[in-house]
C-alpha cells in the first residue's frame, strides 16, 4: 500500500469512527498532503510529532501576523510572540489529540492496518 492510499484509508477509517472531517483531515495536513508530504493523520502522530507540527503552523502564522498588525515594533516581537504562541498551541493540541486517539483505541501510524486489508509483509518499513 502506498504512503498516500494508507492516509486516505485512515482517514476514511476515522470518519467511519464518528470523526469530524476537520479534526480527521485538518487543513494544513491536507495542504501538505497535497505537496506530496506523506504526513500521518492528526489522530495518529506521536506527540511529539503533532507538538512540532502544529507548533511550527501555529507559530509560523502567528509570527507573520504579529508582523503585519505591529510593524513599528521590532521583528524580535513577533518571533517571540509566535515562538510562544507555537509552543502553546502545539503542546494543548498534541496533548488534547492524544487523548482523543486514547480514546479511540488507535494504534501506533506504523503498525494500521485499514480495516479489510490483509498484513503486506512488503510495507512492514511502513
Amino acid at each position: 500500500m502506498t504512503p498516500r492510499r494508507k492516509i486516505d484509508a485512515a482517514v476514511d477509517d476515522l470518519l467511519a469512527r464518528g470523526v469530524p472531517w476537520h479534526t480527521a483531515a485538518p487543513p494544513h495536513y491536507r495542504l501538505l498532503w497535497a505537496a506530496g508530504w506523506h504526513v500521518p493523520p492528526l489522530l495518529f502522530q506521536s506527540f511529539s510529532g503533532s507538538l512540532l507540527l502544529n507548533g511550527a503552523c501555529f507559530g509560523l502564522l502567528f509570527a507573520a501576523m504579529a508582523l503585519v498588525a505591529e510593524r513599528h515594533h521590532a521583528p524580535e516581537v513577533a518571533l517571540f510572540l509566535g515562538g510562544g504562541g507555537g509552543l502553546t498551541v502545539g503542546l494543548l493540541v498534541a496533548a488534547l489529540y492524544r487523548f482523543r486517539a486514547w480514546r479511540l483505541g488507535l494504534p501506533r501510524w506504523a503498525d494500521y492496518r485499514p480495516p479489510g486489508e490483509e498484513d503486506d509483509s512488503a510495507d512492514a518499513g511502513w
